[in-house]
């Protein structure tokens, strides 16, 4: 393992205690780290708009990856500095097969936030008890699938499905695939299944934060807890599944941490950046 010069961390169940709210060891953790030159960047599945507020309060680094690594944004300014996107015409196609897998709605997230069509026209729905204001204030309501389609024309990161009727991610990917060249994850099995663009995942997008800053594979330390965190993992040199992570996330972890509750991204990082102090 080399110098860690990058943290990039996932942002819902490891940097976040839960909702909006990161747990303030952490936050004094990024203080700490960006004392010793270090960089700290969210790589997050959640769009632009429910990332921005969270990592300015945070003290983050300047630029975070978006949409599970569909792009790489300035957070203090909002300029995207990668893009990973379907056209117009894959979009449209790909909701089409959601449809026919009997979707209880499909999402198209980008830039500007979370383009949502619940298959049953619902546009007036209450906050989950679970989901944070910065995340809710994302999504982006149609009561028709064209009036979403034609909002996310130009904004298809990722296209998602929810709780479709298939066997797995290969029948999904089987008929994804011949439209353009896709990712299909999940952070839970077959719940929210999100088809990206070839190449559109976190490992892709923090290359380029390695790139931006400067440093190599064995220099960046990763952490993540949903399966949707795999390739980021697996690409740096140091990965780190928290303790509420995924079992798979956890079998090819260098090391398993605390919860997000119990500050594991702070445990994790003392551990590993600063235990010869």
């Amino acid at each position: 393992m080399g110098k860690i010069q990058l943290i990039a961390t996932d942002l819902d169940g490891t940097f976040l205690m839960g909702e909006d709210k990161p747990h303030p060891e952490n936050v004094k953790m990024v203080e700490k780290c960006h004392a010793h030159g270090i960089h700290v960047c969210a790589c997050s599945g959640r769009p632009w708009p429910a990332i921005e507020k969270i990592a300015l309060e945070a003290g983050l680094d300047d630029f975070c990856v978006t949409n599970n690594g569909a792009s790489v944004v300035n957070i203090h300014t909002g300029e995207i500095r990668y893009r990973n996107r379907f056209d117009e015409a894959s979009m449209r196609k790909l909701v089409e097969i959601g449809l026919s897998l009997q979707c209880e709605s499909v999402h198209v997230a980008g830039h500007k936030g979370m383009h949502v069509f619940n298959i049953d026209g619902s546009v007036d729905m209450e906050k989950p008890s679970f989901m944070g204001m910065e995340e809710w204030n994302s999504f982006l309501f149609y009561p028709t699938l064209e009036q979403m389609l034609q909002a996310a024309a130009d904004d298809a990161e990722r296209v998602i499905f929810g709780r479709p009727q298939a066997q797995g991610f290969q029948e999904i990917y089987d008929r994804c695939n011949p439209v353009t060249p896709v990712e299909v994850t999940s952070t839970e099995e077959l719940c929210f299944v999100e088809i990206t663009p070839a190449y559109g995942t976190k490992a892709e997008a923090i290359s380029v934060l390695a790139g931006i800053y400067d440093c190599k594979p064995e220099n960046v330390l990763a952490l993540g807890d949903g399966f949707n965190d795999l390739h980021m993992l697996l690409w740096a040199g140091t990965g780190v599944a928290m303790g509420n992570a995924d079992d798979r996330l956890k079998a090819v972890a260098d090391m398993t941490t605390d919860t997000n509750r119990n500050a594991g991204f702070a445990k994790a990082v003392e551990r590993i950046v600063f235990a010869g102090e």
